[in-house]
């Protein structure tokens, strides 16, 4: 009878492991999905956690990346996922690991849009954060970033944008820039990325791509076209109700909530430098040899 009892536990043990597992690996057949349709990206984040989460948040945006689509509409659905990333994601420490995941892991090439939406997101007036928390938030994601991405030939777009995305979110009248500089223990990529990043913080990447051109991987392009924010918070630890309503740049409050308006009804950000344009780095892609 005993030997019947504990077969029986160690049965029902077994299918809550599996079960447990299951659910918590089922995002693996959302990706597509979510990719060609980001508005259930924050339910699924908002039902993980820790390493799992990250692990969605990586695997999303890879496969964002190979989604067939313009130059523009890429922009637009990177950011678009980027946000909604941050937005499900649960606690302080957990929008902090996933801002991490996102600079280090989206496709360089992007991360314009990505920083135009962030860094509306990210606003400490906006957050009704206080500048003691705003920097612990700033320099925790900075800090990871650049410790992700040291001997990564993306390095210094990556690290800038970061850097850049957060002195947008602080806005005028505060000097944040040495504070966040300091989070580099390299003292060489800090040089250059305080060089560059002045020009970088105003939507001037030019600088920043010729400084990197000699070591940039993957592919050598880098495009900048301006993409609309929502415009609310996204670090209340609670996370937030408001939506990302279709493709006009609508957005709403919850589900089937009052809308905030469509496309044209949020003021678009001011033009950016090579809006539209695809920069080609000449020394990036060298011509192949026949």
């Amino acid at each position: 009878m005993m030997k019947e009892r504990l077969a029986t536990l160690l049965l029902l043990g077994a299918f809550c492991a599996v079960t447990v597992g299951a659910k918590g690996s089922s995002w693996h057949s959302q990706l597509g999905g979510l990719v060609q349709d980001p508005q259930g990206v924050r339910a699924v984040m908002a039902g993980l956690s820790g390493e799992e989460a990250q692990a969605f948040a990586t695997q999303l945006l890879r496969a964002a990346n190979t989604v067939p689509l313009s130059a523009v509409d890429k922009n637009q659905r990177m950011a678009r996922i980027a946000h909604e990333l941050v937005a499900g994601s649960q606690g302080v420490t957990g929008k902090q690991d996933v801002l991490v995941t996102i600079f280090t892991q989206a496709n360089p090439a992007y991360l314009s849009g990505i920083a135009d939406v962030l860094s509306v997101g990210l606003e400490m007036s906006r957050n009704n954060v206080s500048q003691e928390e705003f920097l612990r938030i700033a320099t925790n994601v900075i800090t990871r970033v650049h410790e992700a991405n040291i001997g990564d030939r993306d390095a210094l777009i990556r690290v800038t944008m970061t850097i850049a995305t957060f002195l947008r979110a602080a806005g005028t009248g505060v000097e944040f820039e040495p504070i966040f500089l300091a989070c580099l223990s390299d003292a060489d990529l800090a040089g250059v990325v305080k060089n560059v990043l002045g020009p970088a913080v105003k939507g001037n990447y030019d600088l920043m791509i010729q400084a990197n051109e000699a070591d940039r991987s993957g592919p050598g392009n880098w495009f900048v076209s301006p993409v609309q924010a929502p415009g609310y918070p996204l670090l209340p630890p609670w996370g937030t109700q408001m939506g990302w309503l279709g493709t006009d740049g609508g957005f709403g409050l919850g589900i089937g909530g009052t809308g905030l308006g469509g496309a044209g009804a949020i003021p678009p950000p001011p033009p950016l430098p090579y809006n539209g344009q695809v920069i080609d780095c000449p020394r990036c892609n060298p011509p192949q040899e026949k």
